[in-house]
C-alpha cells in the first residue's frame, strides 16, 4: 500500500484502512458521508458569489441564476474532465494563472484600495470591529505570501 494524495488516497487507501479497523465499515459510512457533506456546503459557497452577481447584474431570478451556473458547470466540469487534452492546460493554470490571480487580487485589495474603504468593509457584518493589526498583516503578510507562492510554483514548476 502506497499512501498518496489525491483521488488514490481517498478511493483506494482510505477504504483499504477502514476494512482493516474494527467497526471499519461503520466509521467509512461516517468517513463519506462527511466528505459528501462537505464537498457540498464548499460547493454552494463557491457558487454563492456567483449567484449573487448573476442576480444582481442580469436581473435573473435566484433559481433561474442558479440552473445556469450549474448547467454551466457541469458542462465546464464534463471537457474538462478528460485528462489527455485538458491536464497540461490544468496545470499551467494551477501552476501560474491561479496564483498570478491571488497576487493582483492581493495587491489591488491592499495596495491600491484605501484602508477605510477595505476596514469598512471588513467590519460591516460584525458586532466587534477588526483590530488594524490584521490588515497590516494581510498587506505585508498575505501579499508576500502569494508572492512567494507565485515565484516558487514557477521555479520548481508547481508546488504539491
Amino acid at each position: 500500500m502506497s499512501p498518496s494524495a489525491g483521488p488514490s488516497l481517498m478511493f483506494k487507501t482510505m477504504p483499504l484502512i477502514f476494512s482493516k479497523m474494527p467497526f471499519g465499515t461503520f466509521f467509512s459510512i461516517l468517513f463519506f458521508v462527511s466528505v459528501f457533506f462537505a464537498g457540498i456546503t464548499s460547493l454552494i459557497n463557491m457558487l454563492e458569489a456567483v449567484t449573487e452577481a448573476s442576480t444582481s447584474r442580469l436581473n435573473k431570478s435566484r433559481v433561474m441564476s442558479i440552473i445556469g451556473i450549474i448547467v454551466i458547470t457541469f458542462l465546464v466540469g464534463v471537457f474538462l474532465e478528460y485528462e489527455p487534452y485538458m491536464g497540461q492546460w490544468m496545470d499551467m493554470i494551477t501552476i501560474y494563472i491561479v496564483p498570478i490571480g491571488a497576487v493582483l487580487g492581493a495587491v489591488t485589495i491592499y495596495w491600491i484600495i484605501p484602508k477605510e474603504t477595505i476596514m469598512e468593509q471588513l467590519n460591516l457584518a460584525t458586532k466587534k470591529p477588526h483590530k488594524k493589526s490584521l490588515y497590516l498583516f494581510a498587506r505585508y503578510g498575505y501579499v508576500v505570501l502569494a508572492g512567494v507562492v507565485l515565484v516558487l510554483g514557477i521555479l520548481l514548476g508547481g508546488i504539491g
